[in-house]
C-alpha cells in the first residue's frame, strides 16, 4: 500500500492504484500518452503475485573502484573451468558488470553492520567495530543485532550498544544521534564468504578449494559471489577449478515439474533398480549439458548394469580355483594373452585420464565398450575353449587367468566410483579367493609407471583380430545357410599377396593351444597358403591382399571340447575324446 509520502493514495493498494493515478497526471497535464501493452513481467516465485519496484536506498560493491573488475578477470585465467566455455561466459558477465547490490530487505539474514548518523545522513563502517561485534555475535547469536534494533533490553543488546558508543567515541563522535542498519546482507554475499567460513575454518582443509561444483546458473550466483569476496579481499581466486553442470529434464527435454508429474522420485527408482543403477545412469550422462531421466532411461541403464555384473560373474568363475602362486610372469605369457593385457592396462590409463577431466561419462562409455565387445564377444569367447577343457595346471590356462585377474581388478578399480555396491561385491569375492590384499577396492590405487612402448607387437595383434573379424564374416553365410551348425565345424584357407602378411600369420598357426589361430578364430582347422587364391573366396575390404576360402572341417569330432580333429580315441578308456582332451582328463584324475 501507498503510504503517507503519497497523500493521494495513502493506504490504498498499489495494484489498484493505476486507473486513479492516470486520471490524475490526465488533471495536471502530465499524461503523454495511455495505451495497453503486453509484455512479460517479474513475478514472485511462491505467491505468484507481481513484484512491487521502490527505489530506495541500498549497499553496493563497485566492480569500477580499485581496478576490481580488472583483478576479477584476470583471477579467471587462474582457473581450470569445465566445461571450458565456463570461462567465456563468466568473463562477460564480469566485462559487463558494474556493480553488486549487496543489501536485502528482510527481517531474517546476516545484518549489515552500518552504524547510521541521521543528522550527518552518514554511515560507518568500521574495521574494529566490526571484529569486536563479530566477538559478540559468536558469543550471543546474529540475533543481538536485531534485539538491539527493536530496543530489547538484554546483556547482548546492551553490550551492542556499549560498543556503538566506543566506536562513535573513537571518531570524535560522541553524543552524536545514531541508528543501526536495518537492511542485511544479500544471501549470496554469504554463501560467498564461504572459503573463509568453511576453508579457514577446518584444518583439514586448504585455501584455494580444488573444486566448486554446481548448475550453469551459477556463473550468475555463487560462482561470481565467491570470486569478488575473495579477490577483493586481495586473497586471489577462491578455487582451483570450477565444474558446471545442466539440469535435469524428461525425455522429451522439458523441466522437471511436480505440476506436470513428469519426474521421478530418486527413492522410488533405487526401490525398483537398485543405488548403482541410479548411479550408472547418472554417470552416463554428459553432465555438461541437461541430463535426461525417465523410466525409459533406467531400464536402458539397467540392462547396461546387468551386462557388466554378468561380465564380474563370469571373470569370478573363471578364478574360483586360481591362487596367487600359480600367477604366470609377463615374460611367460601367451602372446594373445599378453596383448589382451596391454589393451587393458592402456584403456585403464584412458579411464583415468577421463576421471581426472570429470569426463564420468567417457568411463562409462569406454568400460561398456570394452566389455561387450572387447571382452565379451572377443577375448572371453576365446579363453572359453582354454578354461573349460584344459587341465587345471595347463600353462596356456594359467595364463588366460593370469591376464583375467588383472583385468578383473582393473575393471572393479575403475567402476567402483560408478558402481559402489556392485564392484564392492565382487572384490569381496576376490579378497575370498585370496586374489587381493587392500580389504576393500575403495582403499585400491592406480597403478604407477608408464607402459613400455609396445607398438610393433600391438599392431601385428591388431592386424590379427582384423583378420579374425574377415574370417567370421567369411563363415557367417555359410552358417546361416545351413552348411554348418558353429564355427568349429569350419576349416579355413588364407590366401596371402604379401609375402610378410604370409609369415605373421603362419607364425601364430605353429603357436601353443589357446593363441594359435585356430584358437583365436574358434575353428578346428586354418592354413596359411602364399599365392592366387580360388575364385569363390571370400574378400574384406579392411583386409587387402587377404582372401578367404572356406570348407567343412574333414576332423573327427571330440566330444569333450567339441572340436574336430584328425583323430580320437588314442586311449581305450576313452574313446571319443581328443589328445588334449586326454591330458586334462589324465591330469585330473
Amino acid at each position: 500500500r501507498f503510504t503517507q509520502e503519497f497523500p493521494a493514495f495513502e493506504g490504498v493498494p498499489v495494484e489498484k492504484a493505476n486507473r486513479g493515478i492516470i486520471d490524475l497526471l490526465k488533471e495536471r497535464g502530465a499524461l503523454l500518452w495511455e495505451g495497453s501493452v503486453t509484455h512479460s513481467y517479474p513475478h514472485d516465485w511462491r505467491e505468484k503475485k507481481p513484484v512491487i519496484f521502490r527505489a530506495t536506498p541500498q549497499w553496493f560493491v563497485s566492480l569500477e573502484r580499485g581496478g576490481l573488475r580488472e583483478k576479477l578477470l584476470a583471477a579467471i585465467e587462474e582457473v581450470q573451468w569445465i566445461p571450458k566455455w565456463g570461462r567465456e561466459r563468466i568473463g562477460a558477465m564480469l566485462e559487463n558488470r558494474v556493480e553488486w547490490c549487496i543489501s536485502r530487505q528482510r527481517s531474517w539474514g546476516v545484518p549489515i553492520p552500518a552504524i547510521h548518523l541521521p543528522a550527518r545522513n552518514e554511515a560507518i563502517l568500521d574495521a574494529g567495530f566490526l571484529r569486536k561485534l563479530a566477538d559478540l555475535v559468536d558469543e550471543t547469536g546474529v540475533d543481538v543485532w536485531f534485539e538491539a534494533l527493536e530496543g530489547i533490553d538484554n546483556p547482548g543488546a546492551r553490550r551492542l550498544r556499549e560498543l556503538v558508543s566506543e566506536t562513535l567515541a573513537e571518531k570524535g563522535l560522541a553524543g552524536e544521534d545514531w541508528k543501526l542498519e536495518k537492511d542485511t546482507l544479500d544471501v549470496w554475499f554469504d554463501s560467498g564468504s564461504t572459503h573463509q567460513a568453511v576453508l579457514k575454518e577446518r584444518y583439514e582443509l586448504a585455501y584455494p578449494c580444488d573444486l566448486y561444483l554446481e548448475g550453469s546458473d551459477q556463473h550468475r550466483g555463487w560462482f561470481q559471489s565467491s570470486l569478488i569476496t575473495a579477490v577483493a579481499a586481495d586473497l586471489g581466486p577462491p578455487y582451483k577449478a570450477v565444474l558446471t553442470h545442466g539440469f535435469f529434464v524428461d525425455e522429451k527435454g522439458e523441466k522437471l515439474s511436480k505440476t506436470k508429474g513428469n519426474y521421478i522420485e530418486a527413492g522410488d527408482a533405487v526401490a525398483e533398480y537398485g543405488a548403482d543403477i541410479l548411479r550408472l545412469w547418472v554417470s552416463s550422462e554428459d553432465f555438461r549439458g541437461d541430463i535426461s531421466v525417465s523410466s525409459g532411461i533406467l531400464k536402458q541403464r539397467a540392462e547396461a548394469y546387468r551386462r557388466f555384473r554378468n561380465t564380474f560373474r563370469f571373470l569370478l568363475t573363471s578364478l574360483f580355483e586360481m591362487n596367487r602362486e600359480a600367477l604366470v610372469a609377463e615374460g611367460e605369457l601367451l602372446d594373445l594373452d599378453r596383448y589382451e593385457l596391454l589393451k587393458w592396462l592402456l584403456l585403464e590409463r584412458e579411464i583415468r585420464a577421463a576421471y581426472e577431466g570429470f569426463e564420468y561419462h567417457r568411463v562409462y562409455h569406454l568400460a561398456n565398450a570394452y566389455c561387450t565387445v572387447d571382452l565379451s564377444a572377443r577375448y572371453l569367447d576365446i579363453l572359453k575353449d582354454r578354461l573349460y577343457t584344459l587341465a587345471k595346471e595347463n600353462p596356456a590356462r594359467r595364463s588366460a587367468q593370469t591376464v583375467l585377474l588383472e583385468i578383473t581388478r582393473g575393471l572393479l578399480r575403475s567402476l567402483s566410483p560408478l558402481l559402489a555396491f556392485t564392484c564392492e561385491e565382487a572384490w569381496q569375492s576376490l579378497r575370498g579367493l585370496n586374489l587381493v590384499e587392500e580389504e576393500s577396492v575403495a582403499l585400491t590405487l592406480w597403478p604407477e609407471g608408464d607402459l613400455r612402448p609396445e607398438d610393433e607387437f600391438m599392431a601385428k595383434w591388431d592386424w590379427l583380430f582384423n583378420l579374425r573379424e574377415g574370417v567370421t564374416a567369411a563363415i557367417e553365410p555359410h552358417r546361416q545357410a545351413g552348411d554348418i551348425g558353429q564355427s568349429l565345424e569350419a576349416r579355413i584357407d588364407l590366401y596371402f599377396e604379401n609375402r610378410d602378411d604370409f609369415e605373421r600369420a603362419r607364425g601364430i598357426v605353429e603357436a601353443p593351444s589357446g593363441g594359435d589361430l585356430c584358437s583365436l578364430f574358434i575353428v578346428s582347422e586354418v592354413e596359411c597358403r602364399s599365392g592366387q587364391a580360388p575364385a569363390d573366396c571370400f574378400r574384406a575390404e579392411s583386409l587387402p591382399g587377404v582372401e578367404i576360402g572356406f570348407s567343412r572341417t574333414t576332423g573327427t569330432k571330440c566330444v569333450r571340447c567339441w572340436r574336430y580333429v584328425p583323430k580320437v580315441g588314442s586311449h581305450p578308456d576313452h574313446p571319443e575324446i581328443c589328445d588334449r582332451c586326454l591330458e586334462a582328463v589324465s591330469a585330473s584324475e
